[in-house]
């Protein structure tokens, strides 16, 4: 909540009380959640108080008409990497790099480096989601390269990482729960994306958390 709040507004007085009250609200909002959600359903928290109180709070500053962060130029390894790479790498690293708020492509390597190093069968699980999301929008007719694609993406890759890795056993069906939660998870993302741009609040996690709690309860005695 504090890396969303820094992306969206600008650094104010307001802005850190809204950082601190994120903090705050985290710890009430994540143990209602554990306890209406988590117990008696076993699904995981995932990032829930990320979007129920990322949501109130982008719209709060709003409200106070905070500032908006000022976009700051490439710095030496995103220039490289924009002048050598191919477009599609390109648009993996930068939805590898909003899983934290930072959409570039040094942030998508950092984070892709992250991953391979953990496991490689988690790293191979997240270019198969983006790869069956992308595909599956390009073929509905949404552009390549826009901010649409590139969310259902990050939603895919976040899907396929919990459960089709972290929350599933290390076999081979867990590539086939990745493959339906990357095809689930692109309709989803889409329709909370165009939902959300008429409201003027940011989607942020909410396609990746209801497919993932859809496919831990569908699939999980599977």
């Amino acid at each position: 909540l504090g890396l969303m709040v820094g992306t969206f507004f600008a650094p104010a007085p307001a802005t850190i009380i809204l950082a601190l009250l994120a903090g705050l609200l985290a710890t009430l909002v994540s143990r209602l959640i554990y306890a209406t959600v988590a117990v008696p359903w076993s699904l995981p928290i995932l990032s829930s108080p990320l979007f129920i109180i990322g949501v109130g709070l982008y719209a709060v500053g709003r409200a106070l008409v905070l500032p908006g962060t000022v976009s700051h130029l490439p710095n030496p390894v995103d220039l490289f990497l924009y002048q050598w790479v191919a477009s599609p790498i390109l648009a993996w690293l930068i939805s590898m790099g909003q899983i934290y708020f930072s959409p570039s492509p040094s942030g998508g390597v950092l984070i892709g480096l992250a991953i391979l190093l953990s496991s490689r069968r988690l790293f191979l699980m997240i270019i198969l989601a983006f790869i069956v999301v992308t595909g599956e929008l390009r073929i509905l007719g949404v552009f390549p390269y826009t901010i649409p694609l590139s969310l259902a993406g990050t939603a895919a890759m976040l899907t396929a990482l919990m459960a089709g890795g972290v929350f599933a056993r290390p076999v081979g069906r867990t590539f086939l729960v990745t493959i339906v939660g990357a095809a689930v998870v692109g309709f989803v993302s889409l329709s909370i994306y165009n939902i959300f741009y008429y409201l003027g609040l940011p989607p942020l996690s909410l396609a990746f958390i209801t497919t993932t709690w859809l496919l831990m309860t569908a699939l999980g005695p599977w």
